[in-house]
């Protein structure tokens, strides 16, 4: 579609304003693609580019990366994203400047597009040969043609030599070209030996001087420099001779920078014509869109006369450098001020609407601008994707939200706006706005890594200019908070579901019963106040096991949520509601006493809505309810969970006279007879066998009791429930007791040594206890018995009278047996039982265990179940545990005992010992010694685990890990992704082992460890899992030792006055820290002294490997080292992401002390921005030694006084070797490499090593130039914009 048929599809009073004018519709739009746009040369080609755009009306749209190459391929892929949103339907004629666009693949990708989807467009590229589309070069050869006749028609000079740069660079050969022609133009001749070459650095001039002094009689007259740099080394070099400048010998340069303007006899030189260069462009675009002839290239330079040519009269000029406003770099309302806290306050951001509030309060650090828009993809609102892997990585979604809209000034067309939408294949609405005059748009990327989350659009009006640099750094500020708090905000979305899982089930999103009490009790106080009764409804689905059977339990999982949804539709905004059961629910609610009919209302209202779901043809669904309801006043705790019991027990007994009757009316098949007969022989006969499976301690493994379970082999293998079956309708159930108890307990006493000290879990029947006669005998035997006790075990649907069970309750507890629930969660009443039976024993039902490893489900859903056992003194058993995951999962939830095919088949012999693999598991997930100082401190003494869950909920409030005497000390801390502790951790002096953190958390009281490695101590510290430190960080006293290793991560924030992550505090010393784990170390801190690795006065240091992301705010920080004492840092193997925004300090090294440096096989990224600072080195200590071999280093720093690698005192003797560094450094008094006191060396070899500085000082190497020694590899230095050449030696 051709931009037309595009511009019909946005609104008419988009298109056509009010005026429908027609220059407006007749303008035609040029797209430029280029990057970093706000560079010296760009800068220049866009100014004259934009001026002859819009002398000629054209629009121009401008899509820029921020950087002409990225350090990693996700910032590749992110930066050049830009290019994908070019919508080449909506323009007349590409430009694209195609050496600015370094990052690999882009060129060829927008060849491509351009073949395919502009096909019959005017394209043009810029300074770089193009085999596809025609190719406009920078002219460099006229200027270097007016300064050669310059020489020769003003100065009447003949015998001119020329210094070249680089040989075989085209921008050299145009140069060499311009010298040549010129001098024959003149008829002067031209050898070989008045031609030399250099790098385009000051050094350049030292080989030819020195040739040409060696006959100082026959010195050339004069002596065109390729360049400025190269012209002001030349004249260094003849003076240091002493032969004048231009008295014994006239000299001119090229690109008339400013050092060649303020030397002591101003170079005189020519301007690089990049504004020519953007004009003809224009040109050449209009010529083309137009259909006539291409016009020449002329390019209009005028020379610079300062005095090195011999000219006169520049003694008159003052040279003076004055700002373009009044306000200085470092004024208050500047971004780059250090009174500029952005950054702080975007952090500081906790909900969406105040982040883009707090953006646009910024925006004035950016003016002056006509337009400004900030524009994000649809996904802007969900931080899981803005952060996560559906992020876009190529393109933008097709709407954009455009939430920021700013005109000239705050009270002209400024808004913020959550619902302004437009089709990304528009770019920007204004676009097709009415204007009566040209204009540009620059569009540049907003992205983190190579995550995209929009772009954002600057205009200028008229005005024909571009963005400066300060607009890409507060873009990038803005991308990066953005970033941070995308993930602030999901991560408080996880905690929050987290936390709402704790008191909600997690199938429906209905309390929990831990949530419903709670809720419950403020109703009741509610009720109190207002003289109301509570209303308690128990309902329990009818037909759930047919649908389970028919259709699998996750057809099943949705009519419980179908039926959870229907409870919420009916409640009142006062009323709650609870999932107790698999499917059971209970609903509480406030009436007045004489209210009869508000249950009896909530529950026809949900049985027309589970009556709906009949309607689907696809599935034969019919659920019903039981339900009981119960009325009362309400006082305490206690009370209400007796209504509860009262509404569930009601409901139980029709439900249960339901079935009896649905029993009763069932017809006998002949395999039912049959079965019944064989039952009767048995019964007739004692025919019963008996297996026993072992119940074993989910703390060390050992084997605590057995279950006897019926078996019938004879006449014919029966089932236990079959056996039931039959035996009920024989009447006969008593016999099946009676057996049972008598049969088992002659079992145990035959065998005496089998089962001493275990107990034994006998099930049986409350409705079919012994009669007194056969009861007092299966008491004589039970007496008799040599075991550790007797528990009878009833199931959970099994109902007595209150009376019944307090008299079965007397008996059993009277005469030394115990009860056991069965089958607890498997349907029937939960809390109710409970509370009546108050069992000793709870065994969870298989079926809430069944692949319990993986479901966080039934994970919340038996941990509740555990909490209110230990709440009750109730032991927790996992029955039917299958799988050494589940076993791992019962024992971190807390279960107590385990009983399951996995530690133990049933057996007619009985089990003695459990097979050692299984022990040796146990004791490795969970085993837990009792053993506490008082009621916070936990103390470990023994080889085991803990989980954090567990001691949390215990109210433990500390972690103590004592060593084992004569024992090995291997402990594992368990925790769970995402919960978050209250724990702290304190290993007690002297202990030598092993701590292994699975997904642990910690926290403190402020100025507090949240983990002490104690005196004396020789730690390994294995990470598994997500791990973390709240409010404090680790401590490692000078005497100790710990050594990191393992794959998992550790995130530790911090925020005090006096702050250290991993080491000691800023008084103290650290012991040795090794990090040799595989995975991230992000260390966050915040406050006004500190350390985020090390200490106040040093230690031991050693990184070794890893991953490791630090960010520091505040006064006075170090990141890595000391902050008083001399350093020693050996880095090895780091992937390291520093960003530093403390006032004053040093990333790595040491603040007041001498630093010994070597960093090796390290990729380190780091961002600066402060006071005074180093980002490698010291601040104020006598000097630094920096060893940088085989690394990448990415570094960008801002502020008033910082240094990249060095001191700001002493000597700084840094060697690079074999390494890609990028050092990009701004701001009034900062450098580069080197010392303050220009004292030191700089030594590099076989490296890449690029280096742009901007500052006040014009010094980007603080070192003495000749002892700067650069030996093989690639090196660039540009200094305020212009490049700096220095000498490369080549060895092979």
């Amino acid at each position: 579609m051709h931009k037309y048929g595009i511009l019909s599809a946005i609104s008419s009073a988009v298109i056509n304003g009010a005026d429908g004018n027609d220059g407006m519709k007749n303008r035609k739009r040029i797209c430029v693609i280029t990057a970093q746009v706000e560079e010296d040369t760009q800068n220049h080609f866009m100014h004259g580019f934009l001026e002859r755009a819009y002398e000629k009306n054209y629009d121009v749209c401008v899509f820029s990366m921020f950087l002409k190459y990225q350090d990693s391929s996700y910032r590749e892929v992110g930066d050049s994203n830009i290019y994908n949103l070019i919508n080449f339907d909506l323009f007349d004629a590409v430009v694209m400047c195609q050496d600015t666009l370094q990052t690999p693949g882009v060129v060829e990708k927008l060849e491509k597009r351009l073949q395919s989807e502009f096909p019959n467009g005017v394209v043009v590229v810029v300074d770089k040969e193009n085999n596809l589309f025609p190719t406009i070069m920078m002219d460099h050869y006229t200027p270097i043609v007016k300064l050669v006749d310059h020489l020769i028609e003003v100065h009447g000079y003949k015998n001119i030599y020329f210094l070249n740069g680089l040989k075989e660079h085209i921008h050299s050969k145009q140069r060499l070209a311009g010298y040549m022609d010129s001098m024959k133009a003149h008829g002067l001749p031209v050898t070989d030996d008045m031609i030399y070459y250099g790098t385009y650095w000051y050094d350049s001039g030292d080989y030819m001087v020195d040739e040409l002094v060696k006959d100082r009689e026959h010195l050339p007259e004069a002596i065109v420099c390729a360049n400025d740099c190269m012209a002001i080394g030349v004249c260094t070099a003849f003076d240091k001779h002493g032969i004048r400048v231009p008295e014994d010998i006239a000299v001119v340069g090229y690109d008339s920078i400013e050092d060649g303007r303020n030397s002591p006899v101003p170079i005189t030189s020519a301007d690089i014509p990049a504004e020519d260069c953007g004009k003809y462009c224009m040109e050449y675009i209009d010529a083309k869109l137009k259909g006539q002839s291409v016009p020449d290239f002329k390019t209009n330079v005028d020379l610079y006369i300062g005095g090195t040519c011999g000219c006169e009269g520049w003694e008159k000029e003052t040279v003076r450098i004055r700002r373009e406003k009044w306000a200085t770099d470092l004024s208050a309302t500047s971004f780059y001020s250090c009174f500029n806290n952005m950054p702080d306050d975007l952090v500081a951001q906790t909900k969406v609407e105040s982040f883009f509030e707090t953006v646009f309060e910024y925006v004035y650090q950016i003016r002056p601008f006509t337009g400004f828009h900030l524009c994000l993809n649809d996904y802007w609102r969900n931080p899981e994707i803005m952060t996560g892997e559906e992020a876009l990585r190529y393109g933008y979604t097709d709407k954009m939200y455009r939430i920021i809209k700013c005109g000239p000034d705050e009270d002209t067309g400024s808004q913020i706006s959550y619902d302004d939408v437009f089709d990304s294949e528009i770019l920007l609405p204004e676009l097709y706005m009415d204007r009566d005059y040209p204009t540009a748009y620059i569009f540049t990327p907003l992205y983190f890594q190579d995550r995209s989350f929009g772009y954002a659009v600057v205009n200028f009006g008229d005005e024909p200019r571009v963005y400066e640099e300060v607009y890409r750094s507060w873009i990038k500020t803005v991308s990066r908070d953005l970033e941070s708090f995308a993930r602030h905000v999901g991560l408080t979305a996880v905690l929050n579901r987290l936390e709402a899982e704790q008191i909600r089930d997690g199938l429906t999103g209905l309390y929990n019963y831990r949530g419903f009490m709670s809720r419950a009790n403020e109703i009741v106080s509610g009720a109190k106040e207002s003289d109301q009764d509570i209303l308690m409804l128990a309902i329990d689905l009818k037909g759930m096991r047919q649908i389970n059977n028919t259709y699998g339990r996750t057809e099943g999982d949705k009519m419980i949520g179908y039926v959870a949804q229907s409870i919420n539709e009916i409640m009142t905004q006062s009323e709650i509601a609870m999932r107790m059961g698999n499917d059971e629910f209970v609903i509480a609610t406030t009436v007045d006493s004489q209210d009869h009919t508000r249950g009896e209302c909530i529950v026809a209202e949900l049985k027309k809505k589970l009556a709906d779901i009949g309607t689907d043809d696809s599935k034969d669904i019919e659920l019903g309810i039981y339900y009981g309801c119960k009325k009362g006043k309400v006082s305490s705790s206690a009370e209400l969970e007796q209504l509860i019991n009262d509404a569930v027990n009601q409901k139980n007994q029709i439900k249960d006279k339901n079935a009896n009757k649905g029993r009763n009316k069932a017809e006998l098949t002949n395999k039912d007879i049959e079965r019944d007969e064989m039952v009767a022989m048995v019964l007739d006969n004692n025919l019963f066998a008996y297996h026993f499976q072992p119940i074993v301690s989910a703390h060390t493994g050992a084997i605590y009791a057995y279950e006897a379970l019926m078996r019938v082999v004879e006449p014919e293998r029966m089932s236990p429930p079959e056996v039931l079956e039959s035996a009920e309708r024989l009447g006969r159930l008593y016999d099946i007791e009676k057996y049972t108890l008598f049969n088992v307990v002659e079992i145990v006493a035959s065998n005496p040594e089998m089962f001493r000290g275990k107990k034994v879990f006998i099930n049986s029947m409350p409705g079919h206890m012994l009669n007194p006669k056969d009861r007092q005998e299966f008491l004589r035997r039970v007496k008799t018995l040599q075991c550790a006790g007797v528990v009878i075990e009833f199931t959970e649907g099994d109902e007595l009278s209150d009376e019944d069970l307090d008299e079965l309750k007397t008996f059993l507890r009277g005469n030394g047996m115990e009860i056991a629930i069965d089958d607890y969660g498997s349907g029937y009443s939960n809390v109710n039982n409970l509370l009546r039976y108050m069992p000793e024993y709870v065994k969870i039902d298989r079926m809430l265990l069944s692949g319990i490893d993986s479901d966080p489900h039934r994970q919340h859903f038996v941990k509740d179940i555990i909490e209110f056992t230990k709440d009750n003194g109730i032991k927790a058993l996992a029955e039917g545990v299958e799988t050494t995951k589940e076993m791992k999962a019962v024992i971190q939830l807390g279960a107590d005992l385990i009983q399951g095919y996995y530690t133990a088949h049933p057996n007619a012999e009985v089990v003695q010992l459990i097979s050692p693999q299984v022990v040796n598991e146990i004791v490795q997930y969970n085993h837990i010694e009792e053993n506490y100082e008082n009621g916070q401190i936990f103390v470990m003494e023994y080889e085991r685990s803990v989980s954090l869950l567990k001691l949390e909920s215990s109210n433990y409030r500390e972690i103590v890990v004592a060593p084992k005497a004569g024992g090995n000390n291997n402990v594992r801390i368990v925790g769970a992704n995402g919960f978050q502790s209250n724990l702290s951790l304190r290993v007690k002096d002297g202990f030598t082992g092993t701590i292994v953190l699975q997904n642990a958390s910690f926290s403190s009281d402020r100025d507090k460890p949240c983990i002490d490695c104690g005196e004396n101590t020789d730690l390994h510290i294995i990470l598994e899992g997500k791990n973390s430190c709240r409010a404090g960080g680790i401590r490692i006293p000078e005497s100790s030792r710990v050594t990191f290793i393992g794959e998992g991560d550790m995130r530790i924030q911090v925020n005090s006055n006096r702050y250290y992550g991993i080491g000691n505090d800023t008084r103290s010393k650290h012991g040795i820290i090794r990090f040799k784990q595989d995975g991230a170390i992000n260390i966050e801190a915040n406050g006004i002294n500190g350390v985020a690795i090390g200490s106040g006065y040093g230690g031991d240091i050693r990184i070794e490997k890893g991953r490791y992301d630090l960010y520091l705010n505040g006064e006075n920080g170090v990141a890595i080292g000391s902050i008083h004492s001399p350093v020693r840092l050996n880095i090895v193997k780091g992937d390291m992401d520093i960003s530093f925004e403390a006032a004053n300090g040093v990333a790595i090294g040491s603040v007041e002390g001498h630093a010994d440096i070597s960093i090796r096989d390290t990729s380190i990224t780091l961002r600066g921005s402060g006071n005074r600072y180093v980002a490698v080195g010291t601040l104020d200590g006598d000097g630094c030694t920096v060893d940088i071999s085989k690394t990448h280093i990415d570094m960008n720093l801002k502020g008033n006084s910082c240094i990249a690698i060095g001191s700001d005192h002493g000597t700084a003797d840094v060697c690079i070797s074999e390494a890609n560094s990028r050092l990009l450094v701004q701001g009034e008094a900062c450098f580069a490499i080197g010392s303050r006191y220009d004292i030191g060396t700089l030594s590099s070899s076989n490296a890449d090593l690029n280096i742009s500085v901007k500052n006040a000082i014009n010094v980007d190497i603080s070192v003495p130039e000749q002892n700067i020694r650069l030996v093989n590899g690639r090196y660039m230095f540009m200094l305020n914009n212009e490049s700096v050449e220095r000498k490369v030696t080549e060895r092979y």
